[in-house]
């Protein structure tokens, strides 16, 4: 999902962050956070600036699992974090600003009002896990949320065949997304992630004795498929197609409007 966590939800986890960035690895067990609500600790040493600025800064780490608190977070929060497992939890730290509401203000609209003003810096790394079912040993990037956009700045997925490197901004107001990656794991291990039996078997037509080597880029609006594009440069090396061997290929790929060309 594009919009991963509303405020809400990363409010609550920053708060998480700061609570236990003192106690060493976090533990986070379900029956712990049963029935809690949000809440928000503005403590002195959190605060950049006077207190009559509302401005607040916290940084912090954790390693806990998020599916044990999955029930705090929103449907759309819910979906996205189903997307993914893993054997350890993964290891994160940041940083976050942002503009707390009128402290003489009751009932804020903290999407409207507060949102906007949430700025997150900082990174992950994670050990074996799956994602939509295609298994991945390792995984690390950068990340950020400013302006209300997303962003994975260089994110590094790897498979024993080879990794996968992208990019990321993914605009939670007009839920926007564009891609960058450069990919040297075999096509074929993403079949998983494939939920029409028609699109798995189109995979099976091809066999890779060496991963090909993929450089491209994919736009589009979350859940408005037809505006999904994509332009990428192949170069595949032993490499067979229904069963006709090739030493080498490249191709040049575009698909928009529900056009594909290849050249």
């Amino acid at each position: 999902e594009a919009e991963i966590l509303v405020f809400q939800d990363c409010l609550y986890l920053l708060n998480e962050w700061f609570i236990r960035q003192k106690q060493g690895a976090a533990q986070a067990e379900r029956d712990h956070f049963s029935g809690q609500v949000l809440h928000v600790f503005v403590l002195p040493e959190l605060l950049n600036k006077p207190l009559d600025t509302r401005q607040a800064f916290t940084k912090g780490n954790f390693d806990f699992d998020l599916h044990n608190i999955i029930g705090l977070l929103t449907p759309k929060g819910q979906r996205w974090l189903s997307q993914y497992t893993w054997e350890d939890a993964p290891r994160v730290h940041g940083t976050a600003h942002v503009t707390l509401p009128e402290w003489t203000h009751r009932d804020p609209d903290w999407r409207k009002e507060v949102r906007p003003t949430l700025v997150l810096e900082g990174g992950f790394e994670v050990g074996k896990m799956s994602f939509r079912s295609i298994g991945i040993d390792s995984a690390h990037s950068q990340l950020s949320y400013s302006n209300q956009v997303w962003r994975l700045h260089n994110l590094v997925a790897r498979r024993p065949e080879g990794e996968i490197r992208l990019t990321m901004e993914s605009d939670t107001l007009t839920q926007d997304y564009h891609f960058q990656f450069n990919s040297g794991i075999d096509p074929l291990a993403i079949r998983p992630a494939f939920r029409e039996e028609k699109q798995q078997q189109a995979l099976n037509h091809f066999f890779f004795g060496q991963p090909p080597n993929v450089v491209g880029e994919i736009w589009g609006r979350w859940r408005e498929q037809e505006r999904t594009g994509f332009r990428a440069s192949v170069l595949a090396r032993n490499f067979s197609v229904r069963g006709q061997h090739y030493d080498e290929g490249r191709a040049g790929l575009a698909f928009t409007n529900s056009l594909l060309v290849a050249t």
